[in-house]
């Protein structure tokens, strides 16, 4: 979970970037990525990740992207972002 503060007018945005990696032992996984977002009037949140099928040592990229879509008038708006990322072994 992560916290955006600071974006304060239409197509200002903020990134988070990780880096996932597949450490199991001879299991491939399949990945996905969900995200919720407290305050969706304001922030249209995107996910992304590079290649969601990881042979075991392989990593890839994963990156949630927050953008303003309405700039407030008079207020400093916030939301809290919770990113879920899910494994699951390849058969």
């Amino acid at each position: 979970m992560f916290d955006v503060t600071g974006l304060t007018k239409v197509g200002d945005y903020a990134e988070a970037v990780y880096t996932v990696r597949n450490d199991s032992n001879g299991v491939g996984a399949e990945i996905s990525l969900s995200v919720s977002n407290s305050n969706s009037e304001y922030f249209k949140v995107t996910e992304t990740i590079l290649d969601n099928k990881l042979q075991a040592g392989e990593e890839t990229t994963a990156k949630v992207r927050v953008e303003m879509i309405k700039t407030p008038v008079a207020e400093t708006v916030s939301t809290s972002i919770t990113a879920t990322l899910t494994a699951s072994p390849l058969e």
